[in-house]
């Protein structure tokens, strides 16, 4: 039988009706806690996010992916960015993972 549990919620910092559309788990920073890579559709941002089991959600850092004009005149039915990858390609070095992102 499956039952959900809440363990956490998150709300974007952005202040202009932020849309948070994917999500994507990771230790980035290789320190032993899981962040959480947050696709923000409405603007073009990725949002960084900490997370531990217990504590709340802790943003670190957020940039935009897409510049504004392009959008509108590529994909304006489209929240962008839709859907990211994280891969490690350097796990014995202290290089940080890469994050890649994608549209259509």
């Amino acid at each position: 039988k499956w039952a959900l549990e809440e363990l956490a919620t998150y709300e974007s910092p952005i202040d202009d009706n932020p849309s948070l559309n994917g999500v994507i788990a990771g230790d980035l920073n290789r320190d032993g806690v899981r962040e959480l890579l947050f696709l923000e559709g409405a603007h073009g941002h990725l949002e960084v996010v900490s997370w531990r089991a217990g504590a709340p959600m802790e943003p670190i850092t957020r940039w935009k992916v897409f510049d504004t004009l392009f959008l509108q005149q590529q994909f304006t039915n489209f929240a962008e960015p839709r859907e990211a990858a994280i891969a490690d390609f350097t796990p014995q070095t202290p290089e940080p993972p890469l994050i890649t992102f994608f549209t259509k």
